[in-house]
């Protein structure tokens, strides 16, 4: 039986195909233990043939993933529903693909998207995670975290690496 994430060619042909499946936590990241799920991410998608004999795909992925804010290293939860929406084409050559165009294999009766879908997931994730807009982060003096007290150090002797530029500010 094929992979959820898989299109039967002989069956796309016919009609357009609609699935929707929980994709597994690990074949959901592209390296290493980067993402941390919460729970397996669902896809759902529509694939349909296209005129030049290739294949339209559109739907979306929900992931739910833990994250660990950059500015006061909290974890935290998150939920990204990332839009899918690609054309597989016949007779590409895989260094030609190009944002949203990726190349059709020429033999096989089965066409795995997974790449593609990690591929997007990837892409959709936070560069600096942080845990809300006005996150105040970690204390550079204490370590305290500023969301949740105000740090007693005294800080407020100005760092020595500035004086350069103090010294031109006239």
């Amino acid at each position: 039986m094929p992979d959820s994430l898989t299109i039967e060619l002989s069956r796309i042909a016919e009609a357009a195909i609609e699935k929707s499946d929980r994709l597994a936590a690990a074949a959901a990241l592209l390296t290493g233990g980067e993402l941390v799920f919460v729970e397996p991410p669902m896809v759902s998608f529509v694939a349909q043939s296209s005129a030049s004999g290739g294949i339209q795909v559109h739907g979306e992925l929900d992931a739910h993933v833990r994250l660990t804010c950059r500015r006061c290293l909290a974890e935290y939860e998150d939920t990204f529903v990332v839009p899918l929406e690609f054309r597989l084409e016949p007779g590409l050559e895989p260094d030609a693909e190009d944002e949203g165009v990726f190349a059709l294999p020429p033999d096989g009766d089965v066409v795995d998207i997974a790449p593609i879908v990690r591929e997007e997931l990837s892409l959709a994730m936070p560069e600096f995670p942080e845990c809300r807009a006005d996150c105040r982060g970690l204390c550079p003096s204490c370590g305290v975290n500023l969301n949740e007290a105000t740090c007693e150090c005294g800080s407020s002797e100005p760092d020595p690496r500035w004086e350069t530029l103090r010294k031109l500010r006239v």
